[in-house]
């Protein structure tokens, strides 16, 4: 699929100029003071940023589909500044994904599914043909560069020669001779003190 092939934040964003012109996915009147989560201090800039966000919530469901709201609370969670102590991860606001999956729903781009023990929604096949439709538009817009191989040449294996057997090196204790002419070591004895404790 040539979903998998291009920039997810580039297809995220084609699929929000796509998702504007549904009736179904607006933005309601608390979506311009809101913010996202407990860990935001401030409400998102980007004016379209409701239907930026309900095209990522597309492209999860369906790649991870079926998937509830708590695990994408905690895929949209952020970290949240606790000032000099160190900072926590987050989740998001549950009640922005779960009116967004509510309005996918109601667009005909998602539905409800069971699938073994997981429970939640998944795009529908009308959700995944606009992705997938917008990734190839994508990709017929900017095509990806060809890789030219090139031929690698091998060098020659190298014999090597016989190595030549190593020297022996003597070595001999350096000795001094004295008046009377004997050899004598010379390392260090340990010097003997005179005297000592007086024993009473």
């Amino acid at each position: 699929m040539a979903i998998f092939e291009v920039n997810p934040t580039e297809l995220i964003i084609k699929t929000a100029e796509k998702l504007k012109e549904n009736e179904h996915i607006k933005p309601p009147e608390w979506a311009k003071f809101v913010r996202t989560g407990h860990g935001k201090e401030r409400p998102p800039v980007q004016e379209d940023w409701w239907h930026v966000r309900a095209a990522s919530i597309l492209r999860k469901l369906m790649i991870k589909g079926p998937i509830g709201v708590n695990k994408l609370k905690v895929a949209f969670g952020c970290r949240k500044n606790m000032g000099f102590a160190p900072e926590r991860s987050t989740k998001a606001g549950g009640n922005i994904i779960r009116k967004l999956l509510q309005q996918l729903e109601k667009a005909g781009l998602a539905k409800k599914a069971e699938k073994d023990v997981y429970k939640g929604r998944i795009a529908t096949s009308q959700g995944i043909s606009l992705l997938d439709k917008t990734a190839a538009q994508i990709l017929k817009d900017n095509p990806p560069e060809k890789i030219q191989m090139q031929e690698i040449k091998v060098p020659e294996r190298i014999i090597p020669k016989k190595e030549q057997p190593k020297k022996k090196i003597e070595y001999r204790r350096d000795f001094r001779r004295d008046r009377r002419g004997s050899d004598r070591d010379t390392r260090r004895k340990p010097v003997q003190r005179k005297g000592g404790r007086k024993k009473k």
